[in-house]
């Protein structure tokens, strides 16, 4: 079953508010229908959030754009369409510039414009979204290519120099521990560069497959086999026989950073990790993967899901390039789930994410779903 747009209609004329809904009843796909005839309350508080708003231009007490700006400023997210009893070009062209989607005379409401109004406009602004969104993740981008990578390489370039200056005095010691560090700063730009090159991998919309947890945990763990058998981590699981809606490979990624983490952030003894997972009334997934390591602060939850945060840990050099959180956020996200982090714990970590079932997850997201994750997000991070 398709979920329900929600639609907010404000428009000081009683009868044209009662037409809109009448004409919406007939419209194909579920439609959930608000309206208000003063635009003060639909712009307080107390308004949830939709997916579309009908505005009114001729609203007594208001002009049309200084109304339109304060609703795009309210809902950034959310698709506008001005209506008004006439047309005018020029306003169009103005309101489109100023954030509408459309501009609509009313003699042109009809059940059949209504629906392609409301599925256009909404595609239009989660596109709009989706842009944002990209656009401030490339000067994220941005700024790493300039401040991550000039790291490594100024380095490179200060020991090729000191290398020369040691074999110039037959120093071969001093040069061969120059070529050591050499090597580790191309390794340090190599992980960030892999790094980089899964999280944008990330971007193409989910394949979407059905498979048992067991078998993603089993990609997972292949992935990670060095670290595993290296660190010699103990991997518990438990309620893994339930099913998986969604693109395989990317949900293994997810469970693959997450027990990276778990590896990685255990500074003392043997990592012991858990992954649970149980399924709710409406079929959605809800996996936790929690480990006896460092830990976080709370503070700092919200913080590591952003990309190319990292922990500052006191005394302890691990490798990392802050982008494993982000991009189990990005494919949470894209399915259509959360992710979050476990508050308040005695120690170690434990992320929590939920992949909805399958009708769920058929399902078009909302405009702005993918940007936030959920109330208590954040954890170790790669």
């Amino acid at each position: 079953m398709t979920e329900a747009l929600r639609v907010t209609v404000v428009d000081d004329d009683l009868g044209d508010l009662k037409l809109i809904k009448r004409l919406y009843a007939r419209v194909p796909d579920p439609v959930e229908v608000q309206t208000f005839q003063k635009p003060e309350l639909a712009l307080s508080d107390q308004h949830d959030t939709c997916d579309l708003i009908l505005l009114d231009y001729m609203i007594p007490g208001h002009t049309g754009l200084s109304l339109l700006d304060k609703f795009s400023r309210r809902y950034p997210d959310t698709a506008i369409v001005l209506i008004t009893g006439k047309g005018d070009e020029e306003i169009a062209r103005e309101a489109i510039r100023q954030g509408a989607v459309d501009y609509v005379p009313k003699k042109s409401l009809s059940e059949a414009s209504l629906e392609r109004i409301t599925r256009t406009g909404v595609e239009t602004a989660r596109m709009r979204v989706r842009l944002r969104e990209k656009q401030a993740e490339l000067e994220t981008f941005a700024h790493m290519l300039v401040h991550d990578l000039r790291s490594p390489i100024s380095a490179l370039i200060g020991l090729h120099g000191l290398v020369k200056e040691s074999i110039a005095d037959n120093d071969f010691q001093t040069a061969l521990t120059d070529l050591n560090h050499i090597g580790t700063s191309a390794e340090q730009m190599s992980l960030l560069i892999d790094s980089l090159s899964v999280h944008l991998s990330i971007e193409r919309e989910p394949k979407y497959s059905q498979a048992p947890l067991g078998q993603v945990l089993d990609i997972a763990e292949r992935a990670l086999a060095l670290p595993i058998r290296t660190s010699q981590a103990q991997l518990q699981r438990s309620g893994t026989d339930c099913m998986l809606y969604g693109d395989i490979p990317q949900l293994a990624q997810v469970l693959q950073n997450l027990i990276g983490n778990g590896i990685k952030y255990t500074i003392e003894g043997v990592p012991r990790i858990s992954i649970d997972a149980h399924v709710g009334e409406d079929g959605a997934v809800t996996l936790s993967v929690s480990d006896h390591g460092i830990g976080i602060p709370n503070e700092s939850r919200w913080k590591v899901f952003e990309p190319f945060k990292r922990l500052r840990i006191e005394n302890a050099r691990i490798s990392g390039t802050g982008l494993g959180l982000a991009t189990c956020r990005k494919v949470v996200a894209r399915h259509g789930g959360q992710i979050w982090c476990t508050p308040d714990r005695a120690s170690g970590t434990e992320i929590c994410f939920t992949i909805p079932g399958r009708v769920a997850a058929s399902a078009p997201a909302r405009a702005g779903a993918h940007a936030a994750a959920a109330e208590s997000p954040g954890s170790a991070v790669m």
